[in-house]
């Protein structure tokens, strides 16, 4: 597994949501990305964890979900 991840602040004072974050985790190969934007860095920093978060849990149900398509038992009659 890899991961990186970038922290911007905008210095504009008319961007209402200038604190960036940029979260990208490789898991197998597979690029899992996620980005928020807010008014506080903490704020954006929870909001990109929760995206990153519900992603790979996403990516975990299809990676489920197409295993158990593939390598299921067949009903014979």
């Amino acid at each position: 597994m890899n991961a990186r991840s970038t922290l911007n602040v905008l210095p504009d004072p008319a961007v209402p949501r200038p604190n960036l974050v940029s979260l990208r985790v490789d898991l197998n190969g597979v690029p899992v990305n996620a980005y928020a934007s807010a008014a506080s860095m903490p704020e954006a920093i929870s909001l990109a964890g929760t995206r990153l978060r519900a992603r790979v849990e996403h990516m975990a149900r299809l990676r489920h979900t197409h295993r158990r398509s593939h390598h299921g038992t067949t009903a014979t009659g």
